[in-house]
């Protein structure tokens, strides 16, 4: 059975200088008992960067500007590393 997305761990990065409405924003999309980790990452200049159990959603500047051969190369990589641990 899969979880619910708001019961697992979130953990979001964002620049060091995010503003406290954008952060109480994000807060509030959550419910109380299941707040996520906000964590100020010196490598984002802007956006954020989203962890769930493994997964990365990359919304910072420098992770919205990758050339997108360079995504598809890492997202084919880590399914094949995947497909040998399920064999």
């Amino acid at each position: 059975m899969r979880r619910s997305g708001l019961r697992q761990n979130w953990r979001i990065e964002h620049p060091p200088d995010f503003s406290d409405d954008d952060k109480d924003s994000i807060r509030r999309a959550f419910p109380e008992n299941r707040q996520p980790v906000l964590a100020a990452c010196d490598d984002i200049e802007a956006g954020i960067r989203i962890r769930v159990d493994g997964t990365v959603v990359d919304a910072s500047l420098s992770g919205l500007l990758q050339p997108k051969t360079a995504i598809e190369g890492s997202m084919i990589g880590r399914i094949k590393q995947l497909a040998k641990h399920h064999d």
